[in-house]
């Protein structure tokens, strides 16, 4: 009877230890999206959100070729995404959270987000790749012609 009880009490030590083998290796692996490259976050969002990474990707090489402080149009536009503070902020209301202008990551979230709910047109240089690599405007704020070159 001791030997019986004592394999039963083995039986459930391997048993034991194999199910929680188990459980530990189903275990997700999480990942903090924002310390990710560029790259991963842009895939990420683009993957969440819909769209072409492709595109999302060329959009911010355009526009500030990866450089996340980078400052456009006479100091109104920042970021990875070159937004203007005011478009930053009507957009984030629209997504729906509150988002930092200066944080690349929003940048990407808010950029992906908007360019897959149809408002590319906000980047002249998403335009320019939706034209074949050039677009031409007038822009009645500057009083100035501009041609815009981006192309995939």
């Amino acid at each position: 009877m001791k030997k019986l009880i004592i394999i039963v009490l083995i039986a459930l030590a391997i048993i034991t230890t194999v199910i929680k083998t188990r459980e530990a290796k189903a275990q997700p692996v999480v990942v903090d999206i924002r310390t990710e490259s560029i790259e991963k976050q842009v895939e990420y969002f683009t993957n969440l959100y819909g769209g072409d990474i492709a595109v999302n990707l060329k959009v911010i090489e355009c526009e500030s070729n990866g450089i996340v402080t980078t400052i456009g149009d006479s100091g109104r536009s920042y970021g990875l995404a070159q937004f203007q503070k005011p478009t930053f902020n009507w957009m984030a209301k629209e997504f729906g959270e509150e988002l930092d202008y200066k944080s690349p990551y929003d940048q990407i979230k808010l950029m992906t987000w908007a360019i897959s709910k149809g408002y590319g047109s906000n980047w002249t240089t998403y335009v320019a790749i939706k034209h074949g690599g050039t677009y031409k405007f007038y822009s009645s704020q500057l009083k100035k012609h501009f041609i815009v070159k981006c192309k995939l």
